[in-house]
């Protein structure tokens, strides 16, 4: 994060500039599996278990049967990451997801594995082919999250062309002003200071202020660098919406991180679809609209999470979906999840349990 503030162009200031979405998708899941079906690989170079890089080789063979371009896990320098240009998906570990202990004698065991994609295009081509890819993988494999996965959504503008400084402002503003709409989208364990997934309001500059002051506070920002110091730090990585990677180098992309672990393709898409809607409702505000809007629609009341959809042109599909999926937080936490984090189970032809506690 060295870069983090230092100066830079900004992209042409024009709201009237159709955007061009792109987004990736990080997945982040545990595999169950029996040691006796595979065959130890020990050429990892990042000297990892053999068995995890058995694993994450047969993953990658089974997204490329489904004509999906991965990296190969066994290449050194981009078998689990990307070449730069994220031409490819690819198949790594995350050291934050915490699978199952293996049981000593048995021959059962799991692995913590995160598939990235690669830049794909808000599109039916685009959608389609992670629907595809999400499905090669829960088709294939015994796929479970818990409370350390994380779905984890990157929006771009045609790849690294970055965003003007108006449309980081109006969207920080929807984020902070809109922070208790959006987190009804979420179980409460996504909505907590202390995760990988803190609350924008969290920082400390946000934190003393209501939703109004927030927003007023970011409008005050003049250039790109003062507006990144504030949304973007050493806790970003950490926080439910990361801005750091628009710093100079970075991917250009505001990374949303917010949503509990999935690999249902449904979810998946939706919430790809909604993240994709702020940024677009972003884009097309003029200055001083979020700040009227938080004065009309929050503080007021009577503007519910189902209204913000509907205001930020989500879609009849994303309204539907989220309005019978709404929480109260009222509800205790989802422990372990079998087959994908979906509605109701399933996810595969081997992922078939489902267990949530509460609700």
């Amino acid at each position: 994060m060295g870069n983090l503030h230092s100066s830079r162009k900004l992209p042409s200031k024009a709201l009237n500039e159709p955007l061009n979405i792109t987004f990736g998708v990080e997945l982040e899941f545990i595999v169950k599996f029996n040691r006796s079906d595979y065959t130890p690989l020990g050429r990892s170079p990042e000297a990892l278990p053999s068995y995890t890089l058995a694993l994450r080789v047969a993953i990658r063979n089974a997204l490329e049967r489904r004509g999906i371009l991965t990296f190969d896990p066994e290449q050194p320098g981009v078998g689990g990451g990307s070449d730069g240009e994220y031409s490819r998906w690819a198949v790594a570990t995350d050291t934050t997801i915490e699978p199952p202990l293996a049981i000593p004698g048995e021959d059962t065991s799991w692995v913590a594995i995160e598939v990235k994609t690669r830049i794909l295009r808000l599109n039916l081509e685009g959608i389609t082919e992670l629907r595809r890819g999400i499905a090669s993988i829960t088709e294939s494999f015994c796929i479970g999250v818990n409370d350390s996965c994380g779905l984890h959504v990157h929006i771009g503008n045609d790849g690294k062309k970055g965003f003007d400084l108006q449309t980081l402002k109006n969207l920080s503003g929807l984020l902070l002003g809109f922070e208790k709409h959006l987190n009804s989208l979420h179980p409460p364990q996504r909505c907590r200071p202390g995760t990988w997934c803190a609350p924008l309001s969290n920082k400390a500059e946000f934190a003393p202020l209501p939703p109004l002051h927030r927003i007023l506070l970011i409008e005050r920002q003049r250039t790109f660098d003062s507006l990144l110091a504030l949304l973007a730090d050493e806790t970003s990585s950490t926080s439910a919406v990361n801005f750091a990677n628009l710093a100079i180098g970075g991917t250009q992309t505001v990374e949303f991180r917010q949503h509990e672990g999935t690999v249902d393709e449904r979810r998946v898409v939706m919430w790809v679809r909604l993240v994709a809607a702020l940024v677009r409702a972003a884009h097309g505000m003029a200055p001083s609209e979020c700040v009227e809007a938080v004065r009309e629609k929050v503080d007021r009341g009577g503007f519910g999470p189902v209204e913000f959809l509907e205001w930020v042109k989500v879609g009849e599909e994303a309204v539907e979906y989220y309005k019978r999926r709404l929480w109260s937080h009222e509800w205790s936490v989802v422990v372990f999840r079998w087959g994908g984090g979906g509605d109701g189970g399933g996810g595969g032809r081997r992922s078939g349990w489902s267990r949530r506690i509460g609700r």
